[in-house]
């Protein structure tokens, strides 16, 4: 079964040659980003336990940076008390891709692949036909667009993973989702407070599908991918924010 995380399309998507390095030959991330990592893993915990009904040691922190998070967390939370809720919520959505690009050797295209969609999201919200989503952030300097495609493809996602949804789904008067909102919410004292909103309806289903299905298509072709050229976020090269620049050919765009 072949599966695929956003992470992974999100790297793909950033660059082919950076999803070469991370998910094709492995490469470990350097240190100082295996670190920053590790404490945004402490912290979802934290708050995984706090919809769990515990209260994590986060709550009780004297450290002001700490105790920003946690106000922040829990003023983000406020508007869906009462709502049905899921905590860490993952799901595996299959997903038949038609079209691929085949050698020139090849007589025929192959046949349609079924490829895993894999999504875990922090928190859901439901409450009749609405559906909202929270992707809490951690850490800084998370680029719009990167955003904007993390939120599409977690709606896209759960527009079609709605049926595994339960209790929802399993009430006899339950309506299909007419309308899925995902919130990037930033818990650093600096930018705390959402920094990013998508909405995802009926009418847009099919514009999403198309460009992720597109997206997909291209990933999984044969033969090698075309490193694109330096994307440009906030006036800096894409390449400046890639944990591998210093492997790279591409040495005119390294960090100093």
């Amino acid at each position: 079964m072949e599966r695929l995380s956003f992470s992974a399309l999100a790297d793909f998507w950033a660059c082919p040659r950076l999803y070469h390095y991370r998910h094709e030959l492995e490469l470990p991330v350097p240190a100082r980003d295996r670190s920053a990592r590790r404490e945004g893993t402490q912290l979802h915990e934290q708050l995984h336990l706090h919809a769990l009904g515990h209260t994590p040691p986060l709550a009780h922190s004297t450290e002001p940076e700490q105790a920003a998070r946690w106000q922040a967390y829990l003023q983000a939370i406020a508007p869906y008390q009462g709502w049905e809720s899921h905590s860490e919520w993952a799901c595996l959505v299959p997903l038949k891709l038609s079209g691929l690009n085949t050698q020139a050797s090849e007589p025929a295209p192959e046949p349609a692949k079924t490829l895993w969609l894999y999504g875990r999201i922090d928190r859901l919200y439901v409450k009749a036909d609405r559906l909202v989503l929270l992707d809490f952030k951690t850490g800084k300097g998370t680029p719009l667009k990167l955003l904007e495609l993390q939120l599409d493809f977690y709606a896209w996602l759960l527009w079609q993973a709605q049926s595994q949804l339960a209790p929802h789904q399993q009430t006899p008067s339950a309506q299909p989702f007419t309308q899925i909102q995902a919130q990037a919410i930033c818990l650093t004292e600096e930018l705390s407070g959402p920094i990013c909103e998508r909405t995802l309806t009926a009418e847009k289903l099919p514009e999403l599908s198309s460009r992720f299905e597109s997206l997909l298509t291209s990933l999984l072709s044969p033969g090698p991918h075309d490193v694109p050229e330096p994307r440009s976020v906030n006036g800096k090269p894409w390449c400046t924010m890639c944990e591998y620049q210093r492997l790279c050919p591409e040495g005119s765009y390294h960090a100093e």
